[in-house]
C-alpha cells in the first residue's frame, strides 16, 4: 500500500515539474518538439493529479 501511495504522489510532482517547464517554453521551443499553443493551454488546464 505505502509503495502504491509513493508512486502516486511521484506521479504527481512529475505531471507538475512536467507543465511548469511547458508553460516556461516560447513559441518558437514549442513548434520544435510539435506542440501547438492550444495544445499547451489546454495541458496546462488540468489538475495534477490528471
Amino acid at each position: 500500500m505505502a509503495s502504491i501511495l509513493v508512486s502516486t504522489f511521484k506521479l504527481w510532482a512529475r505531471n507538475r515539474r512536467s507543465r511548469c517547464a511547458l508553460a516556461k517554453l516560447g513559441r518558437s521551443a514549442l513548434k520544435d518538439v510539435g506542440i501547438s499553443i492550444m495544445d499547451r493551454e489546454q495541458e496546462l488546464k488540468k489538475w495534477f493529479w490528471e
